[in-house]
């Protein structure tokens, strides 16, 4: 990295040394770690403002949109792919211990958008892939 961006290079290299400063440095709390890291990092030449928390969505939003939206299709495939109806697919989450809020609330999100989405396939009179192969499975049964 350092040949790619020598600033940068300079930037984490201090961050090695922030155990130069003392516990009344932090006293503050996280303000303090604020003013400390903002005064290290200017003095290497960087310019640090403050962003609202609507600049700093404005700057992921596109890529944690993209994050949330493969996770979800990534889920809605397996799913698919288990041949799982709205309800089987809630009984499996009920019974998955989650290690964190987040992981809960992404659950119960893709039980609503896994709904809406079969519904959306029944009322539109479509098919999608894994559909396909259910069906086949059904109207040709292995022997």
């Amino acid at each position: 990295m350092s040949s790619e961006n020598p600033g940068l290079a300079r930037l984490f290299s201090t961050f090695g040394h922030l155990n130069r400063g003392t516990p009344r440095d932090l006293a503050g709390g996280a303000e303090s770690l604020y003013v400390l890291l903002k005064k290290k990092i200017e003095a290497l030449g960087f310019h640090c403002h403050h962003l609202s928390e609507d600049e700093v969505w404005k700057k992921v939003d596109k890529r944690a949109t993209s994050d949330f939206s493969k996770a979800m299709k990534q889920f809605i495939q397996r799913a698919r792919k288990q041949k799982l109806s709205v309800e089987d697919l809630g009984r499996t989450i009920e019974t998955y211990s989650t290690e964190t809020e987040v992981e809960a609330q992404f659950l119960d999100l893709c039980i609503l958008f896994y709904r809406g989405y079969l519904s959306s396939l029944e009322h539109e009179g479509k098919e999608d892939f894994d559909g396909l192969l259910q069906r086949a499975s059904y109207q040709f049964p292995m022997r």
